[in-house]
């Protein structure tokens, strides 16, 4: 019977004996949170980026890319992650807001002019425009 191929997540095989590890580490006491759990690994594995810090960044995203494909059950998240939530935005200008909501009907009496001179900002290169009546 052949051996089982390593698995390979971030840059780095996993053989079938890391995995078994990693089951244990999950299942045996102290209980650990996900960045002690990477960090864990990364010392038992010797995962050390060159100069010498672990990876435990690369490890917690394997660590997530494994529990997706069913290989382990990772402990529950202590803190949710902000990726993916929109900021509210307010529906009118806050008051003494600078900015405002224009229509396309409400800017036929004003035109574009520039800010400065052309509009060239010379230290950005950014053209800045303003609506005059």
């Amino acid at each position: 019977m052949k051996p089982e191929p390593p698995r390979r997540y971030c840059g780095r095989d996993f053989s079938a004996a890391d995995l078994a590890h990693l089951q244990e580490l999950l299942r045996g006491p102290p209980a650990l949170n996900r960045a002690q759990l990477s960090r864990q690994v990364c010392r038992d594995l010797g995962w050390r980026n060159g100069g010498g810090e672990l990876k435990a960044m690369s490890c917690r995203v394997a660590l997530l890319r494994m529990e997706q494909d069913g290989l382990l059950q990772l402990p529950k998240a202590l803190k949710k992650n902000g990726n993916g939530r929109t900021v509210p935005r307010p529906s009118e200008p806050r008051c003494g807001s600078r900015w405002r909501r224009w229509s396309p009907c409400s800017l036929r009496a004003y035109a574009l002019q520039p800010t400065h001179g052309c509009g060239m900002n010379s230290s950005n290169g950014i053209i800045t425009w303003v609506i005059a009546p």
